[in-house]
């Protein structure tokens, strides 16, 4: 994909999702230019996500705030470590996963956790309509 539509498309949502009082004033769910935005660009942004990232939407839609280790042991069940400082040091690398879903929009990170946005929750809900990511979404 062309940087540039990634970039406007990037814009246009950080435009379209509320600022992060409306999540602490406990406005749930998704709005109409979210969902105007879903719809114009979906196809757009799902070519922005693989299956592990849209795991990792999936988990945080339960709409409580996860932290690094929580996301990692959603995706990595069974990973384990010899010491604190292998574990650390794979958590940092991690993070990286979870900051490309903030650059795009899909979580946001105020607080040191993380937790999913709206355009996040709108593009999953479009994502099962389209009934892709089934493996995942299933």
């Amino acid at each position: 994909m062309d940087p540039v539509v990634t970039a406007a498309i990037i814009t246009a949502a950080a435009k379209a999702v509320p600022s992060i009082f409306d999540r602490f004033m406990g406005t749930p769910g998704t709005d109409a230019k979210v969902q105007k935005l879903i719809s114009k660009s979906y196809s757009d942004l799902k070519n922005l996500v693989t299956p592990p990232s849209v795991s990792l939407l999936k988990f945080a839609e339960d709409g409580t705030f996860h932290d690094v280790q929580q996301f990692r042991t959603h995706l990595y069940p069974n990973l384990s470590f010899q010491d604190r400082t292998e574990e650390d040091a794979f958590d940092h690398e991690f993070e990286y996963r979870l900051r490309y879903l903030v650059a795009t929009g899909f979580l946001t990170n105020a607080t040191g956790e993380f937790y999913i946005s709206r355009l996040g929750a709108a593009f999953l809900a479009q994502a099962r309509n389209n009934r892709d990511f089934r493996d995942v979404l299933a």
